[in-house]
């Protein structure tokens, strides 16, 4: 029979250079499982609330480049109020904090065209918006936001895969190691 003694360290107590050996071995243990999930819900979510409903989004974190489903709309009022500035919501009608007690509005859609209806104590108007406007509007605002969610993307994945983020990892799960940096 043989007996051998092993010496197992904490990531703390190896050698600088066993702890490099540490770290660039173990390069994908915060991206080998789907990391983004709680990003993707949260920016489904946040279009959610923005009046646009998406199931599917696809992206290449590598070749930074996103894309999605094509979006249904759930509440064209919504998306307005979300996508426009004060001074285009005033031109198309939305109501805003300001007017909200003095203008009736109604958003609705007929035939594939968007109108809105308004009155208030100077009269009242029916007016079909410029449909082209209207939806490169909402496609100009979305590609924004579909750049902005890859951009929080590719930060979430450049930390996850930095040195700090994976010895954090490593301390924070009490990973154990042979002398050279081997995992235990």
């Amino acid at each position: 029979m043989r007996k051998e003694t092993i010496q197992i360290y904490k990531f703390e107590e190896l050698s600088k250079e066993a702890q490099e050996k540490a770290i660039n071995d173990r390069q994908t243990i915060n991206t080998d499982f789907d990391w983004w999930e709680f990003m993707y819900d949260d920016f489904a979510d946040r279009l959610g609330k923005v009046g646009i409903e998406c199931k599917n989004f696809f992206f290449d974190i590598y070749d930074r480049t996103i894309t999605m489903d094509e979006p249904s709309v759930e509440d064209s009022e919504k998306i307005l109020k979300s996508f426009l500035t004060s001074k285009e919501q005033i031109l198309f009608g939305i109501e805003n904090e300001k007017i909200k007690d003095e203008v009736e509005l109604k958003i609705y859609e007929e035939d594939g065209s968007i109108y809105f209806y308004y009155s208030n104590d100077e009269g009242e108007a029916e007016e079909e918006l410029n449909n082209s406007k209207y939806r490169e509007t909402i496609n100009n605002k979305l590609k924004e936001k579909l750049q902005t969610f890859l951009k929080e993307l590719g930060k979430q994945h450049d930390f996850l895969m930095s040195d700090e983020a994976i010895k954090e990892t490593i301390i924070a799960n009490e990973y154990e190691f042979l002398k050279g940096g081997e995992m235990f």
